[in-house]
């Protein structure tokens, strides 16, 4: 867990030089388009069977596509203005969100001591935010 934020650490700063260096149009395209062209030859050799089941279900996948296209645009014009610890803090605050569309849609257990996290990381955020 501790390479796991160690890189994290590391690849938000190096989106931000990236971002500075070329747009946030940019790279949102070209850093989505990389990782998907590394990804395709792992999920042919070893899911070649369920991904078919991506041509049944293209238009949901492109929305959620879409939707993720956007979150990244945003994202990353967000590191043309701002520092880096308060866009990822920020970005983390929409935890509150997948927690309560969790419930929503999947009936998830244990709401209560969830959204409690939750809106411990979120008030984070907010003291991080203050001036």
């Amino acid at each position: 867990m501790m390479i796991v934020a160690v890189m994290w650490s590391v690849t938000s700063t190096v989106e931000k030089v990236a971002v500075l260096s070329s747009s946030p149009e940019f790279y949102a395209v070209t850093i989505n388009f990389l990782l998907s062209a590394a990804y395709l030859p792992y999920i042919y050799f070893f899911y070649r069977e369920p991904a078919k089941g991506i041509f049944k279900n293209l238009a949901r996948l492109s929305l959620i596509g879409l939707i993720s296209g956007a979150m990244a645009l945003f994202q990353f014009t967000a590191l043309q203005y701002l520092f880096v610890s308060y866009v990822i803090a920020f970005k983390r605050a929409g935890a509150i969100v997948s927690v309560a569309l969790g419930f929503i849609l999947f009936r998830e257990e244990n709401i209560l001591k969830n959204l409690v996290f939750t809106s411990l990381m979120v008030a984070g955020v907010v003291l991080i935010m203050l001036p």
